[in-house]
């Protein structure tokens, strides 16, 4: 067996926006990529308990590019159904 070199996993992300949760908690939108596929990511964030860091949960979704005008038209029309008069 031929000695196999891996090649290193990349992830890069890019945080777009933070939207305040809690006092100690944010939903971050950022740009991703990891392994050559593009992502929206939304995940919860939480401050450290020394204060001025956030750190990821496991709460949220990572979507790929190419569905993510798809989520985005189920968005807009969760949004409406919100807005309709009960």
């Amino acid at each position: 067996m031929e000695n196999e070199t891996k090649e290193p996993t990349t992830f890069a992300t890019e945080k777009l926006v933070d939207i305040k949760k809690s006092e100690n908690e944010v939903i971050r939108i950022a740009k991703s990529e990891y392994r050559g596929s593009r992502y929206i990511d939304i995940r919860i964030f939480f401050e450290t308990k020394e204060g001025g860091e956030y750190r990821p949960t496991r709460k949220g979704i990572a979507i790929k590019e190419d569905i993510f005008g798809v989520f985005a038209e189920a968005v807009r029309s969760a949004e409406l159904l919100l807005n309709q008069s009960v």
